[in-house]
């Protein structure tokens, strides 16, 4: 199960990277042609594509790192608050997740025929990539949640992972 979760893991990150280069390329592309007055818009909604990808993509990355906003100063302050808070926090993240999730599940029949302008990739294939997305990070969610409420259960102070 370990080696699946850091599989899961590094692809994400992975694609994360990738997204993150996409955008930069066609940020860099849309510079250079803008130079010669000839604008594309398709590197521009290549980049908006990649910065889809890149959030949601990175949405697990940052789940199973507990790398997410936290108030850092409540905790330095009140030492004790810090494990109830990031449960709090999860719960909070889970909500969101579910919340993402449904509205999608909403939203894809309303895209089924569309496409985008520029590059003309079907749009439902960016709603089902960020429903996709969501699912992992809700269930990486969930397993940090458990985790943390095992670790408050226990009485153990150690760090996340």
């Amino acid at each position: 199960m370990k080696k699946l979760e850091r599989k899961i893991y590094y692809l994400m990150a992975g694609l994360s990277s990738v997204s993150l280069g996409i955008i930069i390329f066609a940020i860099a592309y849309q510079i250079v042609l803008r130079l010669g007055r000839n604008a594309t818009p398709w590197s521009e909604e290549l980049a908006q594509l990649g910065l889809i990808g890149m959030v949601m993509f990175g949405l697990y990355v940052v789940e199973r790192d507990n790398e997410q906003l936290r108030m850092e100063l409540i905790f330095s302050i009140f030492p004790k608050t810090k494990l109830p808070l990031e449960i709090l926090g999860n719960f909070l993240n889970i909500t969101l997740a579910a919340f993402l999730i449904y509205s999608e599940t909403l939203f894809i029949p309303s895209v089924m025929k569309r496409a985008t302008q520029a590059l003309k990739i079907p749009l439902r294939y960016v709603h089902y990539l960020m429903l996709a997305c969501a699912l992992i990070w809700i269930l990486a969610a969930i397993a940090q949640t458990v985790y943390e409420i095992y670790l408050l259960m226990s009485g153990k102070k150690g760090e996340n992972k």
